[in-house]
C-alpha cells in the first residue's frame, strides 16, 4: 500500500508540474494551442493534480 499512495503523491507533484508549464505557455505571447485551450488545460490538471493529491493523503491517513 505504501507504494502505491507514494506513486500518487508523485503523480500529484507532476501534474502540478504540468500545470505551471501550462500557466507558463499561456503567458507566451505566441502559441500554437489557443490561450483559450491552454487554460482549460491548465485548470484540468491543476484539479487533477488537487484530487489526486487528497486520495493519496486519504489513503495515507488511513493505512
Amino acid at each position: 500500500m505504501a507504494g502505491l499512495v507514494f506513486g500518487l503523491f508523485s503523480l500529484s507533484v507532476i501534474l502540478l508540474v504540468a500545470t505551471f508549464g501550462t500557466i507558463m505557455a499561456v503567458q507566451k505571447t505566441a502559441s500554437y494551442p489557443p490561450k483559450h485551450v491552454l487554460r482549460k488545460r491548465a485548470a484540468t490538471f491543476g484539479f487533477s493534480a488537487v484530487m489526486v493529491f487528497f486520495l493519496a493523503f486519504i489513503l495515507y491517513y488511513v493505512t
